[in-house]
Formats: C-alpha cells, sequence, structure tokens
C-alpha cells in the first residue's frame, strides 16, 4: 500500500514536470515568435522607407537627366539649327529652375521619410510585441529615433546624401542600358573606351558642371545671353561698352570666344587738288570679330590692333593721316585722313543665374547607402515575461524556480535587398525584412552598461537554436 502510493506520487511528479516544463517552452515558445515578429515588423517599416527613397531616387535622377539632355540638345542644336538653340536658350531659366524645383520637392520628401521611419519602427514593432505577448516587457534597440550617424545607439536609416559626379554616372549608366548587351560589351572594350565611351563621361559631366550649387542648397546655373550696346547720345552705349570690358578683363564676365562683333564707324577725307580743301570720299562700316581658336582680333586696323593689345579701344579719335608730298598749293597739308568712331559690339556671355534660395533647403540629390548599411542596419528585440510564466502551473510552490528569467527571447531582424550594395545609390525597390542571427550583443551591453561577455552568454541561453 506505501509502496503504491509512492508510486503513485512520482508519477504525479513526472506529470507535473512534463506539464511545467511544456507549458514553461510553449510561453517561451510564444514569446519568440512575439519578439520575431516584432522585429520583422520593425525591419518591413525600415524596407518601406528604403523602398520609397529608391522610388524618389528615380524621379531625382530623372529631372537631373532631363535637365542635362536639355543643355545637351542646346548645345548640339547652336550648330545644326541656330534658331532652336535660340529659343531654347530663352527657354532654359524656367525650364531647368522648373525641374530643379520638382527634383527638391522629391528631395524634401525623402528628408521627411527619413525623419518619420524610425517613429513608424518603434510604434509597429512595440504594437506587434503587445498583440502577441501583452505581458512581455519588450526592448527595442536601437530606440531612440535620431541620426545613426551622430550615435550608434540612435534609430534611423544609414543613407546619406549623393555627389553630382555620383549623379552623373547614374544617369550615363541608366542611358547605356538602353543599348543592346552586344554593344554595351563592346563600349566596355579598346578601342570603343578610350574614343567613345570615356569621352561620353566627360562631355556629360561637363555639362553638368554647368550647375552649381551652395552648401544651403541654392542651385546656380551658367546661363548664356546675348549682350549689345550701341552708340547713342553723348556716348552712352560706349560707357556701357567700357564698363563691360573692364568687367571681363577682372573675370568677372565669361565672353563665349568667337561670339564678339565690334563695329565702327570709318569716313575718309582727302584734298581736292584743285582748292586744296578737304573733302569726304568715303563712309562706311568695319565690322571686327575675334578668332575663337587664336583669340585674335581681324581685320588689321587700328581699333584691331589696340584690342589684340588687351586694350580697350577708343570711341573715337582714331585718325590716319597722309601729307601730300607734290609739288604745288597742296604740298605739306594733310591730303588724307580716316576717322574712327565706336558704332555697336555684341557678344554671348555665360553668367551664374541663382535660383531662388525658398525653391529648395539643401542641394536635391538622391540618396545613398553608407558604406557600413549592412553591418549596422538591424532592429534587435530583447522581451521578458517575468510574471505569469515565471510561475509554474502545477505545484508552483515546488517548481518555483524552474523558470528563474522568467520567459524571455531576442530577436533580430534587418531589411535586406538583392541587387543594391553598400555605398551604392538607392534604386532598386526590392528591399524587404529578414532575420538574421542575433548579434547585437556587444551593442546592448555597451548600451546597457555591462560586461560585454556577461551579457553575451546571457542572451545566447535565451536563444532558440
Amino acid at each position: 500500500m506505501v509502496f503504491a502510493a509512492l508510486v503513485l506520487f512520482v508519477l504525479l511528479c513526472f506529470v507535473a514536470v512534463t506539464y511545467n516544463v511544456g507549458s514553461l517552452v510553449h510561453k517561451r515558445i510564444s514569446l519568440q515568435n512575439a519578439a520575431d515578429a516584432s522585429s520583422l515588423s520593425g525591419a518591413t517599416w525600415e524596407a518601406k522607407g528604403l523602398n520609397l527613397i529608391a522610388s524618389l531616387n528615380q524621379g531625382i535622377v530623372s529631372m537631373f537627366g532631363i535637365m542635362t539632355g536639355y543643355l545637351v540638345v542646346t548645345g548640339v542644336s547652336a550648330f545644326v539649327m541656330p534658331a532652336l538653340s535660340s529659343q531654347m536658350i530663352q527657354c532654359a531659366p524656367d525650364v531647368l529652375i522648373t525641374l530643379y524645383t520638382i527634383a527638391g520637392e522629391m528631395a524634401k520628401l525623402e528628408k521627411k521619410i527619413v525623419g518619420v521611419t524610425p517613429y513608424l519602427v518603434d510604434a509597429e514593432a512595440l504594437r506587434i510585441a503587445n498583440a502577441n505577448s501583452p505581458r512581455a516587457v519588450v526592448l527595442p534597440y536601437p530606440f531612440i529615433p535620431g541620426d545613426p550617424h551622430k550615435k550608434a545607439s540612435n534609430l534611423g536609416l544609414h543613407v546619406r546624401k549623393g555627389k553630382l559626379k555620383e549623379v552623373v554616372k547614374k544617369i550615363v549608366d541608366k542611358a547605356l542600358e538602353i543599348l543592346p548587351r552586344p554593344v554595351r560589351e563592346a563600349l566596355d572594350r579598346e578601342p570603343l573606351k578610350s574614343f567613345v565611351k570615356d569621352p561620353f563621361y566627360k562631355a556629360i559631366e561637363t555639362t553638368a558642371g554647368s550647375f552649381d550649387f551652395d552648401e544651403k542648397g541654392a542651385m546656380s546655373f551658367e546661363e548664356t545671353k546675348v549682350v549689345m550696346f550701341e552708340r547713342g547720345k553723348l556716348g552712352a552705349g560706349y560707357d556701357d561698352y567700357s564698363e563691360f570690358m573692364s568687367k571681363a578683363k577682372k573675370g568677372k564676365v565669361k565672353i563665349t570666344k568667337g561670339s564678339e562683333s565690334l563695329v565702327y564707324a570709318r569716313e575718309i577725307f582727302t584734298l581736292d587738288p584743285r582748292s586744296c580743301k578737304e573733302k569726304s570720299v568715303r563712309s562706311d562700316e568695319v565690322k571686327m570679330g575675334r578668332s575663337p581658336l587664336q583669340g585674335m582680333w581681324s581685320p588689321p586696323n587700328p581699333v584691331s590692333a589696340d584690342l589684340n593689345s588687351g586694350n580697350t579701344p577708343k570711341e573715337q579719335d582714331y585718325v590716319i593721316k597722309g601729307r601730300w608730298d607734290q609739288e604745288g598749293p597742296c604740298l605739306g597739308k594733310v591730303f588724307k585722313r580716316e576717322e574712327w568712331g565706336f558704332l555697336r559690339f555684341r557678344a554671348e556671355v555665360k553668367e551664374k543665374k541663382k535660383v531662388s534660395q525658398d525653391v529648395v533647403e539643401s542641394p536635391p540629390f538622391p540618396m545613398f547607402l553608407e558604406d557600413d548599411f549592412t553591418e549596422r542596419q538591424w532592429l534587435a528585440i530583447v522581451a521578458w515575461d517575468t510574471r505569469e510564466s515565471a510561475t509554474s502551473p502545477i505545484f508552483p510552490a515546488i517548481f518555483k524556480a524552474s523558470n528563474f528569467w522568467g520567459s524571455a527571447a531576442v530577436s533580430q531582424a534587418r531589411p535586406r535587398s538583392g541587387s543594391t550594395k553598400d555605398g551604392e545609390l538607392l534604386w532598386n525597390t526590392d528591399w524587404e525584412a529578414r532575420l538574421m542571427p542575433f548579434s547585437a550583443h556587444e551593442a546592448l551591453s555597451e548600451h546597457l552598461g555591462r560586461a560585454s561577455s556577461r551579457f553575451k552568454a546571457l542572451t545566447e541561453k535565451l536563444i532558440l537554436h
């Protein structure tokens, strides 16, 4: 009888242990699932933010591509269809400012997405954890929204704003993708690489160099316009021309070589051999221009000689004299005289035109991944349920210490793309969340002020292998 009672008690203990352990493992698995769901949901919002930025990046690059194409077509049409080029030059400020403004609005949205994403990550991670395990205490890490480049424990997207040359390279690469594959491969090999592809890259970079950006984000671009000074009352036209040439010498005005045209009036006087009185025999206009290759003014005359010497020509009083050397009443008198006077000047100049500061807050360049993105872009979840799950369902007094740490779990997830590598432009919208091995021991232990080895050992015990 006693033996039977003892056997029954032992059987009851086995049943109790089995039930208690099963119950605790079940709660532990449920908590682990809650931690996994929480980290995945947070990383999913990070992936959504990166996908949105990638979409906006495509829009920004497209705007810069259209701007670059507009300038290239304008330059080419100057040689083929000058009338069209003139119209495009006139429309350039409005077109470029409009496109730049659109790119600026897209860049503003990207900045807002970078700012709001960590709050969405925190909110979603905590919501999912609470929905799956209402009694658990959940600690996401990183948790405090902020710039992750300033503090390692800040939660944010590890992205950076690109540079103009990076944008130009992406524009060219995307343009080349429309070519058949054999053609692209041929362009990557010599001699086509040196004679076609590299010069094409250089030409695009030169065109993009027409744009300039200050640190506050205002864009300036080189606008080509025609200036003209014409002789007016009291010599006003010449005064403006003289001031303009003074600025050009100081480098404040950039004149397109070969576009200058200077016209002077020339009047020739001679003597009437019978009366020895001076009379005008010819009056005409002399047009001078400068060679774009040699930079020399021609045809040869007193005015062009002054210009080739680096001087600003005078308004008038260019007089060429010749004396009468034949016997007679006119001997020794000036028999020939030329007078020169400024008429008009025309040239094409390039000047920086600044977009209003109200258009953008900073240069609207697309976002790139940081070089350490894979290493630092993750979300860790540590969850504890130390109340009911710490108590055994059967014989709680006996099995009270069977779960000393209570029910606890850790999880870690990160956004991942199969096509975008660290340091590259965010372009493809294939970002998704994936669980990853828990590797946040060092960061968590440093943040919590504990010894790394001790906390690492603790978290390893919590991981369900």
